[in-house]
């Protein structure tokens, strides 16, 4: 059994041909060469919603990067406390940069809580240090990416 195929220009009851207006898929738009380099099934924006939709991209970029920035932060602040608690050679001088980096990310936070055991002591605060550059890393890049998609939710003027 044969199937007919069906001409999209073709009335779906009878035979007669149906205009792009009729189906309500308006005029049939040409190509010129200003979209050469804009693949099919995409539209330009222009006007201010080029710019919002600009600068909307330029927010998503920015809230990836800080949440990069603060995970490599976090990243070093839990190799120090590694290295700490497993005893690293200090004489290293690898070790010693990333403990020098580390601690100076958790001067806020050092000795927040005091237990006997310095290793204890450097995991416990180093660590709270850790998650707080993550907690704030993530808000701030929360809120720029929910700035970035209202900018490209706007109904352009």
């Amino acid at each position: 059994m044969r199937r007919r195929e069906a001409n999209a220009s073709e009335d779906p009851v009878g035979d007669e041909p149906v205009s792009r207006e009729a189906r309500g898929r308006g005029p049939r738009r040409e190509r010129v060469a200003d979209d050469a380099d804009v693949p099919r099934g995409t539209r330009r924006r222009t006007g201010r919603g080029a710019a919002a939709g600009g600068a909307g991209s330029v927010l998503l970029l920015l809230a990836r990067l800080v949440r990069l920035v603060a995970g490599v932060l976090a990243l070093i602040i839990v190799a120090g406390i590694l290295l700490i608690v497993l005893d690293a050679n200090a004489g290293n001088s690898i070790v010693s940069s990333i403990h020098d980096a580390a601690n100076s990310l958790v001067g806020p936070f050092d000795g927040i809580f005091t237990p006997s055991d310095p290793k204890v002591k450097i995991a416990i605060n180093w660590g709270i240090a850790a998650a707080v550059y993550l907690v704030v890393g993530a808000i701030i890049a929360s809120i720029l990416a929910r700035a970035a998609l209202a900018m490209r939710g706007r109904p352009e003027d």
